[in-house]
């Protein structure tokens, strides 16, 4: 099978695909009007009526791209960019360009087995656009806080503070705003609403990171421990022969924002009488690391929330420790 690699940029998309030891390539501008020459020159360069194409994960750059061709009937595959650079140095790729990048996509996909692309329901788009816009607005405002902060004392700047504080009023309400709507999406779909309130039942889970969870446990995740090894939250071994023995410690090649979603929850719930306090202690009294050990509450955190998920049930404090 010959898959047809697809390299996404904001303007221009770089097709290639590998035919009898040949590459074939070709250019065109990123707009839905050039999708369909694209896929017909794809079908005469790989010699298919319905090619695989294997697109890098670039958001939605390449959805609006990868949404189309699924409904013209072909099979696609969003890779994460960090799987193809490492594929690049694994066959010693000494060159850089799109039209090399295109056909690499392509010989990846054709050696891997890999996870087929269903375009997102809108109202999932839909919450994670918005979980986005807040998340950025927050960080938006707390550095225009620790600006606002270090110029209180200075008389010399009262026009900045007077300005900063103006626009840190005005996030803050478009976060209320963006919250609101956050609920009314939720609101709109009957099983998003009971995921929620299964959510908000875990200790340490509240109305802005419930949302965030449902977005994440939408995805489709075989398992909990999936989840935590898309989040980060699984300890990576680095040992060699018998000289290398590097502490365990979290992957960097993962989700940044639910891992971040997770780490206030976990720090609130460790300060009670819950199970996950008492799962955090007895790592403590085991010599762990505090944060070794904050990071495997945050992991509990998680898998707890998929099996809510998974069994459309409420919070069982019972079952925090059965597998500790």
């Amino acid at each position: 099978m010959n898959v047809v690699g697809v390299d996404v940029s904001k303007q221009t998309l770089d097709i290639g695909v590998t035919v009898s030891g040949r590459g074939q390539l070709k250019k065109c501008e990123n707009r839905k009007r050039t999708f369909p020459a694209l896929l017909k020159w794809a079908q005469k360069a790989s010699r298919e009526e319905h090619p695989t194409f294997c697109l890098e994960n670039t958001g939605r750059y390449g959805e609006r791209l990868a949404d189309w061709l699924f409904g013209q009937g072909c099979k696609v595959h969003m890779v994460n960019p960090v799987r193809i650079k490492a594929y690049a140095r694994s066959v010693n790729l000494r060159e850089k360009t799109d039209e090399s990048d295109a056909l690499l996509i392509g010989r990846f996909a054709e050696q891997n087995d890999l996870e087929p692309y269903t375009p997102t329901p809108d109202n999932q788009r839909e919450l994670h656009g918005l979980n986005q816009f807040r998340q950025n607005l927050v960080i938006q405002k707390t550095r225009l806080s620790n600006q606002l902060g270090s110029l209180l004392d200075e008389p010399y700047n009262r026009s900045v503070v007077r300005q900063l504080k103006n626009e840190v009023k005005r996030i803050t309400e478009l976060i209320r705003q963006v919250e609101k709507e956050i609920v009314a999406v939720i609101a709109a779909n009957e099983g998003f609403c009971k995921v929620i309130q299964h959510l908000l039942s875990i200790p340490g889970i509240g109305p802005v990171t419930a949302p965030i969870l449902l977005e994440y446990l939408l995805k489709g995740f075989r398992s909990g421990k999936a989840m935590a090894q898309h989040a980060g939250l699984v300890p990576v071994a680095f040992r060699s022969g018998t000289s290398v023995r590097r502490r365990d410690r979290i992957s960097k090649i993962s989700d940044a924002d639910l891992r971040t979603a997770l780490y206030m929850p976990a720090v609130s719930v460790i300060c009670g009488n819950s199970p996950f306090a008492t799962f955090y202690n007895n790592l403590i009294s085991k010599g762990k690391p505090r944060m070794v050990a904050l990071v495997a509450v945050m992991r509990k955190l998680l898998c707890v929330a998929y099996g809510i998920f998974k069994h459309n049930m409420s919070y069982d404090p019972t079952k925090v420790l059965a597998h500790a």
